[in-house]
């Protein structure tokens, strides 16, 4: 085990915890984790496991074998064909689904929110909607210039004619590393610069605490959606490779995350 630990060792705390967890579920069904990839298949062949489940254990059993340096091309290839028949499934799925608000709602709701001086909810509507990023990911600090930033929060640094967006502190910021983008809507640019309209302030950050993030950024956004359910009807209007690998990519999660937590083909 204790390869598999530091082979996981450079994921976020959450998903090592997931992956120690499938092992035990993979000892419960199995007797152990050691055993042959053949077994291994069969075994899960015959389980009670729907292929959500199934993707899970075959994650993590294929990273065990990983960090042993054992044998696991048809682990691999299980892992292909399951991903294949749960995005079959999710496609038939999506084309179901209805939501009571379009993109397009929630673009408008967001402009209102400009309009009428909300520039806290303009400023954490336009990056949830526009880069698909997580509830923590805009706790963010305003900063007259990058030079008062860290490597340690996320910013919004106020530039001639943009605003950088810096994360470096988020979900699977250890994976992906730190993520910067260039913003170059004048709304945006304004609304940013509204909290630094005080000349004293050097940094500033958007919120006085943010203890329940959930609820702050739900109370913020059009029609007290979720982030997660702005994620989906993003998700579902754009429902292509190209679009998720770009959201993917943006948020700092695998197109195999978006697939099993979001219901969504990609």
């Amino acid at each position: 085990m204790e390869n598999f630990i530091n082979y996981i060792s450079s994921l976020n705390e959450k998903t090592q915890n997931n992956h120690i967890r499938n092992i035990q579920k993979i000892e419960d069904l199995m007797g152990r984790i050691d055993i042959d990839q053949k077994t291994f298949l069969n075994n899960l062949e015959k389980s009670y496991l729907n292929d959500s489940q199934k993707l899970t254990l075959l994650s993590t059993y294929s990273k065990y074998n990983q960090s042993n340096k054992r044998n696991f091309d048809n682990v691999v290839i299980e892992i292909f064909e399951t991903n294949n028949r749960l995005k079959k499934k999710y496609k038939t799925r999506n084309k179901l689904m209805k939501y009571n608000y379009t993109l397009k709602d929630i673009n408008k709701e967001m402009n209102r929110f400009f309009d009428i001086g909300d520039y806290t909810s303009f400023i954490i509507t336009y990056l949830i909607t526009k880069y698909n990023v997580r509830n923590a990911d805009v706790n963010v600090i305003i900063s007259r210039h990058k030079k008062y930033t860290d490597d340690e929060h996320n910013w919004l640094v106020i530039r001639k004619n943009s605003i950088l967006y810096i994360r470096n502190d988020f979900k699977t910021q250890k994976k992906y590393g730190s993520k910067i983008h260039e913003i170059k809507s004048t709304r945006f640019k304004k609304a940013v610069e509204y909290f630094m309209r005080d000349k004293d302030f050097l940094t500033r950050p958007l919120f006085d605490g943010f203890a329940n993030s959930t609820l702050i950024i739900q109370q913020h956004l059009p029609f007290k959606l979720k982030q997660s359910d702005i994620l989906k009807i993003t998700l579902s209007e754009k429902n292509s490779l190209a679009s998720s690998e770009k959201l993917g990519k943006n948020r700092g999660t695998s197109l195999d995350t978006l697939a099993s937590n979001y219901n969504i083909i990609v």
